[in-house]
């Protein structure tokens, strides 16, 4: 028995259930236990909590509180699943005070069997989502605690639950469970890799001269101090930006590739095809790494074994936003919400060998890359800790707003894991040209197929969809390069009236041929940008959202 054990220790983090935890609390104190409550209605963060994603708040909250607490424990036990139990699933090798801890997970009110046993249907997202993290929660585990009639239902639903499941009634054989595993010795962690390990921080850039030196700075500051900074310049047309690229490009440790303009998702690949490092970080050209980013996503790589490590981020000193990953069983919200973070991360070269950014899209290329990787069974570490600071500028994809390329994300093809009803998009083909409402099409009639919430999402990509084609349309109508009779009197099926002729050539017209007005030639400017071509994005939209601001010609 180690030293520990004589005495074990258990963390129970619990939140309005006072009667429960006071119980569970009974429990271990009169078997011997060291007992700390750790109520999340009074965890008080360092610093404020994030207000986007709201979801992440208990997560971050647990975060602070044990790597402020200057104890480890034996075990840690939540009275009620969420995002909290579900990142000390995935993070806990990391946290000094509880990578030794066994998880325990109380499920006796979890959603799904209570929606069950009241003969309600998943009938919001909220609902289909808070399910989803149940499950992932559970998985995470290393005991649950559940009736044994909840414990047949749940795995003739397919649940994985853990090898070990006790009743409430059971508090007795749990607590030997738990003093067993603190008599067991400790898993021996990955040891950290050597000082020598290279690690390769590649910069896509283009055009933004005045930012470029502060992120390479930023770069060159990391307290890991065996790098390469890799620059990729996507074909800039700024004059001040080739003579600092020869400056800096005479400095140690510096790399600069060139290329014709591609987008950020080739620079980005570029970037990792000619890095040395087993270990590959990315940074934006107007944002900026802390100085312990690299040593900091090491250890979190290192110790939970994990492929890729996505940090929090400030956005320009206004709020700290943070992620939490997908998830095993988190396929909802992979296809409707980004819940990976920023394309800035740590990762592991040969993952990203594999999983490539994908070249063909204007937006949420880094959303995109991230799922396909959690679907091939990567593991994914987000970790809440501040490690980047992000800034808008005018042109940057996320102030963009691309409506169309964030809509083909939420159409993201999910791959189906066993007989699961919850794998909702399967085989959806999006990376094809196409436009918007065939897309949405197809995702409804699939999901139409899916009894309850298959249901319910096919609604929401529905009004989804038509929300986001109206912001569309109305931004071709306030150019000047759409113009409603020209392009009736030149498509004879199109309607005269305004809204509803700028929704014909964004749905259909310009797949066939046919030209917005006489100020912009959709077909030209499709032949002289192959990229746009392949996207398959209206060639219009991209204009105005892209490639005005990029220096492109609308081919008149």
């Amino acid at each position: 028995m180690n030293a520990a054990s004589c005495h074990p220790s258990v963390c129970i983090v619990h939140g309005a259930d006072h009667s429960n935890a006071t119980r569970q609390q009974h429990c271990f104190s009169n078997a011997g236990w060291r007992v700390l409550m750790a109520d999340l209605s009074r965890m008080r963060p360092t610093g404020a909590l994030p207000i986007s994603p709201s979801y992440v708040r208990d997560a971050k909250l647990v975060f602070d509180f044990f790597q402020n607490i200057n104890e480890s424990f034996n075990a840690v036990l939540f009275t009620e699943t969420g995002t909290a139990s579900y990142f000390c699933g995935k993070a806990r090798k990391a946290m000094p005070a509880i990578c030794n801890a066994a998880l325990v997970v109380d499920m006796t009110d979890c959603l799904e069997w209570t929606l069950y046993k009241h003969s309600e249907p998943i009938n919001h997202l909220h609902k289909l989502f808070t399910v989803e993290l149940e499950r992932a929660c559970v998985e995470l585990a290393d005991i649950a605690l559940m009736d044994r009639e909840q414990t047949q239902w749940l795995g003739r639903k397919g649940w994985h639950l853990p090898k070990d499941v006790f009743s409430c009634g059971e508090m007795s054989q749990l607590e030997q469970s738990l003093r067993q595993f603190a008599e067991t010795p400790p898993a021996l962690h990955a040891p950290m890799p050597d000082e020598t390990t290279l690690i390769s921080i590649v910069i896509p850039t283009y055009n933004r001269p005045e930012l470029l030196r502060r992120a390479v700075d930023s770069a060159l500051a990391q307290t890991w101090k065996n790098i390469e900074v890799i620059i990729v310049d996507d074909g800039s047309t700024d004059l001040a930006v080739a003579p600092l690229l020869s400056r800096l490009e005479m400095e140690p440790k510096i790399t600069v590739l060139r290329q014709e303009n591609k987008h950020v998702s080739a620079a980005r690949n570029a970037g990792v095809r000619v890095a040395r490092g087993e270990y590959v970080a990315f940074l934006d050209d107007d944002n900026t790494l802390n100085p312990v980013f690299l040593s900091t996503c090491l250890r979190v790589l290192t110790r939970t074994e994990a492929d890729v490590c996505i940090p929090g981020m400030n956005v320009e000193d206004t709020c700290d936003i943070f992620f939490l990953g997908g998830g095993a069983n988190l396929m909802a919200q992979c296809g409707l919400y980004n819940v990976f973070g920023d394309s800035c991360c740590l990762a592991r070269r040969n993952a990203l060998a594999e999983h490539p950014f994908p070249e063909t899209w204007a937006a949420a290329e880094d959303w995109a890359m991230y799922a396909s990787m959690f679907l091939d069974g990567k593991n994914l570490v987000c970790w809440p800790e501040v490690l980047l600071h992000y800034n808008h500028t005018p042109f940057s994809l996320s102030s963009t707003k691309n409506e169309y390329a964030t809509f083909r994300t939420h159409c993201l093809p999910l791959e189906a894991k066993g007989k699961r009803d919850l794998a909702l998009l399967s085989e959806l083909l999006v990376f094809q040209a196409d436009s918007g409402t065939n897309i949405r099409m197809l995702v409804r009639n699939k999901l139409k197929k899916i009894p309850a919430a298959g249901a319910m999402l096919a609604r929401w990509y529905d009004k989804k969809g038509h929300n986001e084609s109206m912001k569309q349309a109305k931004m071709l109508m306030e150019s000047s390069y759409f113009n409603a009779s020209w392009y009736a009197a030149q498509c004879q099926v199109s309607p005269k009236e305004e809204m509803r002729a700028a929704l014909h050539y964004l749905r259909e017209g310009w797949l066939k041929g046919y030209t917005p007005s006489a100020a912009f030639d959709g077909n030209a400017y499709l032949d002289r940008y192959p990229d746009v071509k392949k996207s398959g994005m209206n060639p219009l939209l991209h204009y105005l959202q892209y490639g005005k601001s990029e220096g492109r010609r609308n081919a008149q």
